[in-house]
């Protein structure tokens, strides 16, 4: 047995830029058939959108633990790669509620003149 079935179902504005889960079920030679289909701006994320506050924590652990990489010896190098990764995670977006750019522009510097004046050492 071949068929189809469609239905145009216009969008208020409300429902417009949101994300919306289409189910369907249908019987097919006596057997149940079942879909589910993500529509709209979320279809393209598996996970859902994951809350900000979780980022932003994930980002500051992700960053301590890079940080703890880094020996004494070598903490120069750990300055400018740490505020590196913090100027990566604030770019991206993950976190944009705790740091601003300048913040990570800061530190960048005073990691590369920490490490420029240590190298003379």
């Amino acid at each position: 047995m071949e068929g189809s079935y469609s239905r145009l179902v216009p969008l208020n504005d409300t429902l417009q830029n949101r994300t919306i889960i289409v189910r369907a079920t249908a019987s097919v030679d006596g057997r149940e058939v079942s879909g589910r289909w993500v529509l709209g701006p979320g279809a393209d994320n598996p996970i859902g959108r994951v809350p900000s506050w979780l980022t932003t924590y994930a980002s500051i652990a992700l960053i301590w633990m890079s940080a703890g990489l880094f020996s004494q010896r070598n903490a120069g190098v750990g300055a400018v790669i740490v505020s590196l990764e913090g100027g990566l995670l604030w770019f991206l977006g993950f976190l944009s509620t705790a740091v601003t750019g300048g913040a990570v522009a800061a530190a960048l510097a005073i990691a590369v003149v920490a490490k420029s004046g240590r190298d003379r050492l």
